[in-house]
């Protein structure tokens, strides 16, 4: 259980920071160039060693005449020495002229002929805790949709070439250069293990 609130815990946090992260040209990212950034951070909580991998944010679409854009993140959080598999939050955080991602929605990932459906409490191959924030903020909505998904699910993205995730009506393709980045997440996981 103690378990279950801290993963809570670190997905609130992180749900957080995409929700407070800024249009991309105050983030430094160029819609030309999407960048791929991995961090590694140990922490300590209540005496026991934390390892938190992060994908820093990076861009899917982008309107420069509408200042609408779409992130995509993820990172993994879990105590080391632990033999227990570990979930990986995907995030996606949008800002745009209306409020697009619905919270009445199922997140469903389209993986080459494959698909797999993720809702709010599926619990399939350890998938499942769907989240989607959406708030005004001026002119425009922010809004985040966040998914835990297993290590199982995570590999068949990462190898899979043809990759979208539909959340209601919006589509969001991931490119070669999407897949990349969440391949390096992916050896810096595997890296963290044999470390271990």
């Amino acid at each position: 259980m103690n378990e279950l609130k801290r993963t809570y815990r670190i997905f609130l946090v992180g749900a957080f920071v995409l929700g407070c992260a800024g249009s991309p040209s105050s983030q430094g990212i160029d819609s030309s160039k999407p960048l791929a950034k991995v961090n590694v951070q140990r922490t300590k909580d209540h005496g026991v060693n934390i390892t938190t991998i992060k994908l820093d944010p990076i861009l899917i679409q982008s309107n420069e005449a509408t200042k609408a854009y779409v992130l995509l993140s993820a990172s993994v959080a879990y105590e080391d020495k632990t033999p227990k598999r570990k979930s990986v939050s995907l995030s996606f955080h949008s800002r745009s002229p209306s409020c697009r991602f619905s919270n009445k929605s199922n997140l469903v990932l389209i993986l080459d002929d494959d698909t797999i459906t993720l809702t709010s409490n599926a619990q399939k191959y350890g998938d499942g805790g769907l989240w989607v924030f959406s708030e005004p903020e001026g002119d425009l909505c922010n809004e985040s949709c966040s998914v835990f998904i297993s290590e199982q699910t995570f590999l068949r993205i990462i190898r899979s070439k043809n990759v979208e995730a539909r959340l209601g009506a919006v589509t969001l393709r991931l490119g070669e250069i999407h897949l990349k980045a969440l391949r390096d997440l992916a050896g810096y996981i595997v890296n963290a293990k044999g470390a271990v």
